[in-house]
């Protein structure tokens, strides 16, 4: 049964909070099939698989849906940010991080608060594989760190969306980037902080 599968996940997958339950129904012949050809070529099981897309949907896709949800390559994302000139990576990055964000939030949450930010910014980088998603508690400033391969456009589109989704919780943090990451400083105080 699913449920008996559920319960063996890998920890990476569940979270700390999260707890298993037993639950059985039925899926396509074909759907389990590919599920299982996936378990053996990545050496996890059969549960870690499900469990993974059960959180991705629970977790993002749901919410996404509703705004018109797109799946395309990492690789042609990059395409598409190298046909932009810098301003207008720059300019869409800026858009990007207003409006869908915000409504993401606050139909996951009923909030838009800089705990909410963080926790989105860690499932968009789990379940949309746009970064690899870190956070540091340093000094008593919390340090995100995202790390992409979509080059130094990636990185201004990426810097451009974080500055006003952070604003739209009211917070103005530090913003870094280098060819391949974005680097947040984040004070625990509302601070007016500006990129550098």
């Amino acid at each position: 049964m699913l449920g008996d599968l559920v319960s063996r996940l890998a920890p990476r997958v569940t979270r700390k909070t999260d707890k298993t339950v037993t639950h059985s129904f039925r899926i396509s012949e074909e759907a389990l099939k590919a599920i299982e050809d996936e378990s053996k070529r990545q050496n996890v099981s059969v549960a870690t698989i499900i469990n993974q897309q059960l959180l991705s949907y629970a977790e993002l896709e749901r919410f996404v849906r509703r705004l018109g949800l797109i799946k395309i390559s990492s690789a042609t994302f990059q395409r598409l940010l190298e046909a932009g000139s810098i301003e207008n990576v720059a300019k869409a990055g800026s858009e990007a991080g207003i409006d869908s964000p915000s409504s993401i939030m606050l139909a996951k949450y009923g909030e838009q608060t800089l705990g909410t930010t963080m926790d989105y910014l860690e499932i968009l980088s789990e379940f949309a594989n746009l970064f690899e998603f870190s956070r540091v508690e340093q000094g008593g400033k919390t340090i995100i760190t995202l790390i992409h391969r979509l080059g130094p456009k990636g990185s201004i589109f990426f810097a451009n969306y974080m500055k006003n989704l952070f604003r739209s919780a009211e917070y103005s943090p530090k913003i870094a980037s280098t060819d391949h990451s974005v680097i947040i400083e984040v004070s625990p105080q509302r601070d007016k902080g500006s990129s550098y």
